[in-house]
C-alpha cells in the first residue's frame, strides 16, 4: 500500500554506496593511474604555463639556491601528483616563507578520468536521493494521483534486533519515515546535491579530489542516519559519524598553515577544535540517553512518547525532575552540535575548510542536527518540566543576539556567515521552545528549512567571490576591507547574494520573512516577551551585518549604493 514510501531506505543507501564505490573503486584506480603517469617535471611545466605566480616563485627558489639549476630545482621541489595524492607542498618548504602560492592549497595539473568519475558517482547517486525525496514529499502532500499520503505516525523502513542472548537486553536498530523526517530529508539531499555539483568546479585543481567526494558522501550518509533514526541508539551512531566526517572535511587542507595576523587557525587545528567541542556536548547527550534508558528500558522514540509502561509519562511518574534533568542533558548534545553558547567557538574556526564544506556544514547537515534532534524528541521535552524548554529557549535566545552582535564587527567574509549561522540556529531553538504542544516543532523546523537554502546560497556565493579573488590576486583574500566594487565584475553572484541577504534579513514576501515572523509572533502570543524582544532586535541586527557585508564586498569603494556605481 505504501510501496513508494517503503523504498525510502534507498535514499539512505545512495550516499553509502557512493562512499564505498569511491573509496574502494574509483579512488584506488585514480591512485594507480597517477603512479604510472606524469612526472615532477611535467607538473612544473604545467604550473609554469598556467600561473604566472608560479614562475615568480620558481625564480625565487633559483635565487635562493645560488642561481644554479633553477628549473630543475623547482621541478624537484614540486610534489608530483603521480607520487602521492595529498601532494604536500615540499617546494614551499624549500622556499622558506609563508607567501608561496602553493603551500596552502596543493594543486594538480589535471584530474585523471578516475578522479572525475568519483565526482560523477557522488553526484549521480545524490541526484537520485534528491529526486526520490522530492517525489516522496509531493506524494505526502497528495500531489501524486493514486499515491496515498504518508500515515501520520509514519512507517518503519527497516528494523533489526541486535543481540539474541536472553541474558542481555536486545537492542533494535530501526529506521523510520514520517513527515518530520521527510522534510529534513529533502533539505539534506537537495543542499548536498548542490554542494557536490558546485565542488566539481571549486575543487577541480585541488589534490585529493576523489577523497573529497568520498568525505561528502560519508557526511550525507551520516546525516541521513540521524534523520531516519527511530531510536536514540541509531541517532547516536549517526551523531558520532557526523562528527567524524565533519572532522575529515574541515581538516581537508591538512597542510594549510595558520594565519595569526588574521586570527585564523590552521584547518588541522580547526578540525580538532570542532571534534573536541562536540565531544564535550556529547557527554551530556549520552548521560541523558542513559537516564532515559535506565528508567524506561527502551531507546525507541515512539515508545518513550507513548502512554505505555515504558513511556516517560508512566516511568517518570512522581519524578518529573529526573526527566527534566535527562532532557536538559540531551539538549547538551544539541548545544555542541549546533554551536550554541557556550560551545559555539568551533564554528567560526570551521571556516578554514573548503567553502563547499562550509555550505554543507552550516546549511543543512551538522549544525541542523541539533535542531532536528530536539524536534524529534519534542514530545519528551513537553512531558518534562517547563524548565527543559526554558533552557532550550533561553540558550537559543542568548545565542541569537550574542552571535549577531559579534557578526556586526567581523571583517572576514566567511566568518560573518558563520556567526550568522550561530545566530539563526538560536532562532530555531527559540521557535521550538515557544511553540507549545498545540503547534509542535513546526515553527522551528520551518525556519530550519528556509535557512538551509538561503544560507547555502550565501556560502556558495562567498565561495565564488573568494575563488575569483584567489585567481586574480594569486593569494587568499577573505578580508572584506580589501574587496569592494565586485558587483561590476560578478553581477550574477552579487544579485543572488543580495536575494539571499534579503531573505535572511526577513524582507517581506521572501522565505525568511515568513519563518522568522512565525516564531517571533509565537513568542509574543505565548507571553514570552523577553524572548520576543530578543528575537525582534536580532532580526534588525541580522539585516545590518548582512548588508554591511554586501556593501563592503560588492559595493563600490566608498560604499556606492548597491555596488553598481
Amino acid at each position: 500500500m505504501y510501496g513508494l514510501y517503503e523504498y525510502a531506505w534507498l535514499i539512505l543507501a545512495a550516499p553509502l554506496i557512493s562512499f564505498v564505490v569511491i573509496v574502494f573503486g574509483t579512488r584506488m584506480a585514480d591512485l594507480w593511474s597517477r603512479h604510472h603517469g606524469q612526472t615532477a617535471q611535467d607538473y612544473a611545466a604545467y604550473l609554469r604555463e598556467a600561473d604566472p605566480a608560479f614562475a615568480a616563485w620558481e625564480a625565487s627558489v633559483g635565487s635562493r639556491s645560488g642561481g644554479h639549476g633553477t628549473a630543475g630545482h623547482a621541478a624537484a621541489s614540486v610534489p608530483p601528483h603521480a607520487a602521492h595524492e595529498e601532494a604536500h607542498a615540499e617546494g614551499a618548504d624549500h622556499a622558506g616563507h609563508h607567501g608561496d602560492p602553493y603551500d596552502d592549497d596543493p594543486t594538480v595539473p589535471y584530474l585523471t578520468p578516475w578522479a572525475k568519475l568519483s565526482g560523477y558517482v557522488g553526484i549521480a547517486l545524490m541526484l537520485f536521493a534528491c529526486l526520490y525525496s522530492w517525489l516522496l514529499l509531493f506524494a505526502s502532500l497528495g500531489l501524486l494521483p493514486g499515491t496515498p499520503r504518508l500515515p501520520e505516525g509514519g512507517i518503519t523502513l527497516f528494523s533489526y534486533t541486535w543481540g539474541s542472548d536472553p541474558a542481555f537486553q536486545p537492542y533494535t536498530i530501526a529506521f523510520h519515515l514520517d513527515n518530520l523526517a521527510l522534510a529534513m530529508t529533502v533539505v539534506v539531499t537537495t543542499v548536498s546535491l548542490l554542494v557536490q555539483f558546485y565542488s566539481q568546479g571549486y575543487m577541480a585543481t585541488s589534490a585529493g579530489y576523489a577523497r573529497f567526494f568520498a568525505y561528502l558522501s560519508l557526511f550525507a550518509f551520516s546525516m541521513l542516519t540521524i534523520v531516519f533514526a527511530a531510536n536514540f541508539l541509531v541517532i547516536f551512531v549517526g551523531w558520532e559519524l557526523v562528527g567524524l566526517s565533519s572532522y575529515l572535511l574541515i581538516g581537508f587542507w591538512i597542510n594549510k598553515r595558520a594565519k595569526p595576523d588574521e586570527e585564523r587557525p590552521s584547518p588541522a587545528s580547526a578540525a580538532l577544535q570542532a571534534f573536541v567541542m562536540n565531544r564535550i556536548g556529547d557527554v551530556g547527550f549520552i548521560l541523558g540517553i542513559m537516564i532515559l534508558f535506565a528508567t524506561t528500558g527502551t531507546f525507541d522514540f515512539a515508545t518513550l512518547a507513548g502512554n505505555g509502561p515504558h513511556g516517560v509519562a508512566q516511568a517518570f511518574a512522581g519524578n518529573q525532575a529526573l526527566l527534566t534533568l535527562a532532557m536538559i542533558l540531551v539538549f547538551c548534545g544539541a548545544i555542541g552540535k549546533s554551536a550554541q553558547v557556550p560551545l559555539h567557538t568551533w564554528l567560526p574556526s570551521a571556516m578554514e575548510g573548503p567553502t563547499p564544506v562550509s555550505a554543507l556544514i552550516h546549511a543543512a547537515t551538522m549544525v541542523a542536527a541539533g535542531v532536528y534532534m530536539v524536534a524529534r524528541t519534542f514530545a519528551l521535552f513537553s512531558a518534562a518540566g517547563p524548565q527543559a524548554f526554558g533552557v532550550v529557549g533561553w540558550i537559543g535566545g542568548i545565542t541569537a543576539i550574542f552571535a549577531a552582535t559579534i557578526g556586526l564587527t567581523q571583517t572576514d567574509f566567511k566568518r560573518v556567515l558563520a556567526f550568522s549561522t550561530i545566530s539563526q540556529l538560536g532562532y530555531m531553538f527559540v521557535g521550538l521552545a515557544v511553540a507549545g504542544t498545540e503547534i509542535g516543532p513546526g515553527a522551528g523546523m520551518f525556519h530550519l528549512f528556509t535557512h538551509a537554502f538561503f544560507k547555502a546560497l550565501l556560502f556558495l556565493g562567498a565561495g565564488s567571490v573568494l575563488h575569483a579573488l584567489h585567481h586574480a590576486m594569486h593569494r587568499e583574500v577573505q578580508d572584506m576591507r580589501l574587496m569592494g566594487g565586485l558587483a561590476r565584475f560578478m553581477p550574477v553572484t552579487a544579485a543572488t547574494w543580495l536575494i539571499a541577504g534579503l531573505s535572511i534579513s526577513g524582507f517581506p514576501f521572501l522565505s525568511g520573512f515568513y519563518s522568522k515572523e512565525t516564531l517571533i509572533s509565537l513568542a509574543f502570543e505565548h507571553g514570552d516577551y523577553a524572548l520576543w524582544a530578543i528575537t525582534l532586535v536580532t532580526a534588525g541586527l541580522t539585516a545590518f551585518y548582512m548588508f554591511r557585508a554586501f556593501f563592503l564586498a560588492f559595493g563600490g569603494k566608498g560604499g556606492a549604493l548597491g555596488g553598481c556605481l
